[in-house]
């Protein structure tokens, strides 16, 4: 299907036609030759027709605004002096022996009373296409019917009327009538709630591939948008204990213990993990104080990545702090005692070996070897 042809049949959603989805196609053909003229109508022209062509000539009618005899009249006028174009576009829907879908089985028998100049110049338009009077009847009420809706055919000093006129119009004509076209006005009105969404989110990915490309996308060498976004994704776990937690409108408490659970153990266990966790934590006075007494390390490619701190809870905050102590776990004497106990504890704690674990571990002494060993057999 055409969409050009889709587009003309609807309006532009703006605020004037909210409630005027479909294009209505009225022209003012007041002033049209055809209808100003004053020469009688005394010669007769017919055709046989079918359904749609003979709805086609009813919804002409209702476009111009005029009765179906002017209205083919008028069609007459225009396509006589467009024959050629309205014959390479049209006339196989118009033939006799037509075979395209709603211009077959014509039983339907139609005639008008016509000037003698109108049927002057059909006769003459037709003879030129070498196709029968009837045929040409028929290809002119195809021809304008569809060419005033693809703008494609203009009517002689006619103009076509706005949406918003007709709109106005109709208002006034139906003032507190219920609107047959709600449930299709509703559906409109999510569609378009859908493609805002739909441009509101494209716009933020831009921005933030713009910003990705200033900062990241520079240090980053070889590493594309789409992957820092795969390997940044948010924890799929987390975002389900949180759905739940919002939806239940759970405590932060009562979140913690939900997130222990999940993992297979127990409330009573949660709790005592909970507990022990809230005993063992230091204060954040306590850890800033701890790592200033830490020796300051020159950066180098083999320093760990300081990452920047997370907007969480305290918890993960001085969990960040452990383990910057655990990089920094250098024996040394400098350091005071207090400290380097609570360097070990930590480590101990969370099972971290370290490289200086390699260095200073007590090798194992063998047995030195006996004289006689491997000797014995050969005595």
């Amino acid at each position: 299907m055409n969409q050009n042809n889709n587009k003309n049949k609807f309006n532009r959603s703006t605020e004037a036609l909210s409630n005027w989805p479909f294009k209505q196609i009225r022209i003012d053909c007041s002033n049209h030759p055809v209808l100003t003229q004053t020469d009688k109508c005394a010669y007769r022209l017919s055709a046989m027709w079918s359904q749609q062509e003979e709805l086609m000539v009813k919804g002409l009618s209702n476009s111009l605004q005029v009765d179906p005899r002017q209205a083919i009249r008028i069609a007459l006028y225009e396509t006589s002096r467009s024959a050629q174009d309205a014959f390479n576009s049209n006339y196989i829907y118009a033939s006799k022996g037509s075979t395209e879908r709603g211009h077959t089985s014509r039983y339907k028998a139609g005639s008008i009373s016509v000037t003698k100049q109108d049927k002057q110049d059909a006769q003459e338009a037709a003879s030129a296409l070498g196709i029968t009077d009837k045929e040409f009847i028929r290809l002119s009420i195809i021809y304008v019917a569809k060419g005033i809706r693809d703008n494609s055919v203009r009517i002689t000093k006619s103009k076509k009327r706005s949406q918003l006129e007709l709109r106005k119009e109709w208002s006034k004509e139906n003032v507190g009538k219920e609107s047959t076209i709600k449930p299709l006005l509703e559906a409109q009105k999510e569609a378009l709630q859908r493609k805002e969404d739909e441009e509101l989110a494209n716009y933020q990915e831009r921005k933030e591939r713009k910003k990705w490309e200033r900062t990241v996308g520079k240090e980053e060498i070889g590493l594309s948008y789409e992957a820092f976004n795969l390997l940044n994704q948010p924890d799929p776990f987390e975002e389900f204990i949180r759905e739940i937690a919002d939806k239940e409108n759970l405590s932060a408490h009562e979140e913690e213990i939900l997130r222990y659970e999940s993992y297979g153990i127990t409330r009573e266990e949660a709790e005592q993990f909970i507990k022990e966790e809230e005993e063992d934590q230091m204060t954040d006075d306590e850890l800033d104080e701890l790592l200033k007494l830490l020796p300051k390390q020159p950066k180098s490619a083999s320093a760990p990545l300081k990452l920047p701190l997370r907007k969480v809870k305290d918890r993960e905050r001085k969990q960040y702090y452990f383990k910057q102590l655990a990089d920094a776990s250098i024996p040394n004497d400098e350091l005071p005692q207090e400290i380097q106990q609570v360097m070990e504890d930590y480590l101990i704690q969370q099972k971290i070996s370290t490289f200086f674990d390699e260095l200073y571990k007590q090798e194992e002494k063998k047995p030195e070897k006996s004289f006689f060993e491997g000797k014995l057999d050969s005595l």
